[in-house]
């Protein structure tokens, strides 16, 4: 009899203990694996985020597919921004829980974001985060120079002026934005081709130039060279 109890005791010990085991992974966030403190640490604050849709037409998994905008109150460094897209991917995340893919497009201003001039891509899809984007390297630069191509990065003023010219060309912000969908969920080896190529109307270029003290080919020159800073590398796939 004393054995039986013993035993009995010993069971409930091992029970006891199990079910505090399962307990706390329970109450244990289920994002602090994926999402690191030390990962996140020197993330941007006050980063706008705006939905841009809740595509309940299903993914590939049958989930729904939320896409959303995030827009920095200022420039992101390189050394910010896998952070910064973490700690956006995360928040989502604890709002919605039950989505099983998130694509977040960042830009470094509201104006950029409107003409889809994205510094990175953030995605989070079935428990797995990709990254695309970045500044370009000094050395990329140095390669679009010696083809006598520029790549620059706008300061607030420019930002507004393209966004100007893209106003002014109907369409445009539509089929970059279209372009920028070729993005999520995309291959590592995407081409890139199409990325540079816009159609810009001459007399709205020159207009545009008349207005900023420009000539329409420095305005083109402008528009031409942010668009290959953002996406130069927008493509390009890296892991946090």
């Amino acid at each position: 009899m004393n054995k039986r109890l013993w035993a009995l005791a010993g069971l409930g010990v091992v029970l006891g203990a199990g079910f505090g085991f399962w307990r706390a992974q329970s109450q244990r966030d289920p994002l602090a694996d994926l999402f690191p403190a030390e990962k996140i640490r020197g993330y941007v604050e006050g980063m706008r985020l705006r939905i841009a849709s809740n595509l309940t037409s299903k993914s590939i998994t049958g989930g729904a597919v939320l896409l959303a905008e995030a827009i920095a109150p200022g420039p992101v460094e390189s050394s910010r921004l896998g952070p910064t897209c973490l700690a956006v991917l995360k928040g989502l995340l604890q709002q919605r829980r039950d989505t099983e893919w998130i694509c977040v497009f960042l830009a470094e201003d509201s104006a950029l974001a409107a003409t889809s001039n994205w510094l990175a891509v953030a995605e989070y899809r079935r428990g797995e985060v990709t990254l695309r984007g970045g500044h370009p390297t000094s050395s990329q630069i140095d390669s679009l120079k010696a083809l006598g191509l520029s790549a620059h990065r706008p300061d607030a003023a420019e930002t507004a002026l393209i966004n100007e010219v893209f106003e002014a060309n109907q369409g445009l912000k539509a089929e970059r934005w279209r372009l920028s969908q070729t993005l999520r969920g995309a291959p590592a080896g995407l081409d890139r081709g199409e990325f540079f190529h816009l159609e810009l109307d001459s007399r709205s270029l020159s207009e545009a130039g008349k207005r900023h003290g420009m000539t329409g080919d420095q305005v083109r020159a402008l528009v031409l060279g942010v668009t290959r800073y953002y996406w130069l590398r927008v493509g390009e796939t890296w892991r946090p």
